[in-house]
């Protein structure tokens, strides 16, 4: 075999080789891809508070995140007032809960302002977050205003429920 031929024989059936890799590890990857999508749909709740006349302290609990799905929380919105002299001083905590309320784990820690209005405050969550809650879990969020009666209008949060396989 002439040096030409062999040259171009060479050179062709490494085109063919390359062609055949890259074409077979497009077919091996396109489903491996596919497997590891999720299929986000916006979400957003309102949770209704849980606040003792009289008491300092407030809980706000979501629903359980269904079998097969992540819920990602990516806003918090909280809102209600003090009742005292004193001036509140707020903490807010994010609680990781089982769907039978039993405590997993903390998750986030939220900022909580107050505004002094009319002779006692109001204060306010609104904060961009980004937590993960798996199938079968919830989230709580804890407020605590020091030594203030505390009451809530209630806390609205938004995100991205996912599909998971």
């Amino acid at each position: 075999m002439s040096a030409d031929l062999k040259a171009r024989f060479d050179s062709k059936s490494r085109r063919r080789i390359a062609a055949a890799l890259i074409l077979g590890t497009l077919a091996t990857a396109t489903p491996i891809a596919a497997a590891d999508k999720t299929t986000p749909t916006p979400y957003q709740a309102y949770l209704f508070p849980n606040c003792l006349d009289g008491s300092n302290f407030c809980t706000f609990t979501s629903e359980t995140v269904p079998d097969g799905a992540r819920l990602d929380v990516q806003r918090v919105a909280c809102q209600g007032w003090v009742v005292s002299t004193l001036p509140p001083s707020f903490t807010a905590i994010a609680d990781l809960r089982t769907g039978a309320n039993e405590y997993v784990g903390r998750i986030d820690f939220l900022e909580v302002k107050s505004t002094p209005t009319n002779g006692g405050s109001a204060w306010a969550i609104s904060e961009r977050t980004l937590m993960f809650i798996p199938e079968g879990d919830r989230l709580r969020i804890n407020v605590n205003s020091g030594p203030t009666g505390v009451g809530s209008y209630g806390c609205t949060i938004s995100g991205h429920m996912n599909t998971v396989p």
